[in-house]
């Protein structure tokens, strides 16, 4: 009897977390809705409706436009990388399919969520080629390399430690991992201070710059969803609950330090966040090798 019921609740928890995958999108949007007020209410604006992400998403889909070679193109890379996005999220540890999936796989999966926003600006915005391809490839291979080896560390440390369980966090165990982890999301989710600008022009050259209708609308939910992945990453490597509850709240702790820093901080240079970047790559290493070793 005890074990049918055991079974039963633990089909039932597993249901409760596919359903909320399932409604990742909707979820991603509420957040970019909530972040976009929170925003605005610290500096003391009103600020759009929590529901304007999808309004905004709405009116782009029932946007016409010419049925043109190139604009086909650019909508089917656009839904790769939403494609991509949304796969990430069969890789957190709180997804029944996380059990069946390779890591190096899910880092692949990353990598090429990232080489699909690149590809996209080049297909869709001349003034993106000329300014921003060189810049956000730097920073691909800078972030690409830093997330895999935290990813790994993490990792490493869970399958490696003794005294590890499903409810430990590892925050303070791995804090200079935690920490790499936490510039990736801010630096990947394109906020600040990590929006970088353009010194000669003074203006942000953005892959998304040139976008329009079905396309920008991809792109836009790809951005809640990459934002809304990095935030339930970070829950569940530094508390590493899996009640619903717990997660639940400390997802929304997460997302409100993201806000926090976005308001709080200014934009950095180019030449600044790479060189940030090597000190967050050599601290990086510096954690895995303590683990390994």
């Amino acid at each position: 009897m005890k074990m049918v019921l055991g079974e039963n609740m633990y089909n039932f928890l597993f249901n409760i977390y596919d359903f909320f995958i399932i409604l990742i999108i909707p979820i991603s949007l509420l957040f970019e809705g909530i972040r976009r007020k929170l925003i605005a209410r610290m500096q003391n604006r009103i600020g759009p409706s929590v529901l304007q992400p999808f309004y905004d998403a709405i009116k782009l889909f029932q946007k016409t436009e010419p049925n043109t070679n190139k604009k086909n193109i650019i909508s089917a890379v656009t839904f790769l990388y939403l494609l991509t996005n949304f796969s990430l999220f069969l890789f957190l540890p709180f997804s029944v399919l996380s059990f069946y999936f390779d890591v190096v796989f899910f880092v692949c999966i990353f990598i090429l969520s990232m080489i699909l926003y690149i590809i996209s600006g080049l297909i869709s915005n001349p003034f993106y080629r000329r300014f921003g391809f060189n810049r956000d490839l730097d920073i691909m291979l800078f972030s690409g390399i830093i997330f895999t080896i935290v990813f790994f560390t993490f990792i490493t440390f869970t399958t490696q430690s003794t005294f590890y369980s499903e409810n430990s966090n590892t925050l303070f165990r791995l804090p200079i991992a935690s920490f790499c982890l936490f510039v990736i999301a801010l630096l990947e989710t394109k906020k600040t201070p990590f929006v970088i600008t353009e010194e000669r022009t003074e203006i942000i050259t953005d892959a998304t710059r040139t976008l329009n209708g079905r396309s920008l609308a991809f792109m836009e939910i790809s951005k809640s969803l990459r934002m809304t992945f990095f935030v339930f990453l970070i829950t569940s490597f530094f508390f590493g609950s899996y009640n619903l509850l717990t997660f639940s709240i400390a997802s929304l702790l997460i997302f409100f330090v993201f806000v926090f820093i976005q308001v709080v901080t200014s934009c950095y240079r180019f030449d600044q966040i790479i060189n940030f970047l090597i000190i967050v790559l050599s601290l990086s290493v510096v954690e895995l090798i303590g683990i390994i070793l």
